[in-house]
């Protein structure tokens, strides 16, 4: 992720898998979030 970037992610980035499925690491199913935007993202998803 860090080339498709161009950039060493910060400590505050997390790389977040778009389908839930940890396993694919196809570029177009990853994106950078904050620690924050994933955590949202994540109780959301465990918390309907």
């Amino acid at each position: 992720m860090e080339q498709k970037v161009g950039r060493k992610l910060t400590k505050n980035e997390h790389v977040h898998h778009v389908n839930g499925d940890s396993l694919d690491n196809n570029l177009d199913n990853l994106e950078i979030l904050t620690n924050s935007e994933h955590q949202k993202i994540e109780y959301k998803l465990r918390n309907p």
